[in-house]
């Protein structure tokens, strides 16, 4: 699969000492175009790759 360009979209971090992981609110992932598959095996597509493509999060 190859990777590709998305357009760009501001968001606002927020940083936490005590979570070590990203953490997207609903909006964000909206605002993204992502859709959770499977949120506990990190599987994951853009909204137009749906049924078609699954992504996995970074380790």
């Amino acid at each position: 699969m190859n990777d590709r360009d998305t357009p760009v979209v501001s968001l606002i971090p927020v940083i936490s000492e005590s979570v070590d992981q990203v953490i997207l609110s609903d909006k964000a992932l909206f605002a993204l175009n992502i859709v959770i598959i499977n949120a506990g095996e990190g599987i994951w597509c853009f909204r137009d790759e749906l049924g078609k493509v699954f992504r996995e999060s970074c380790t």
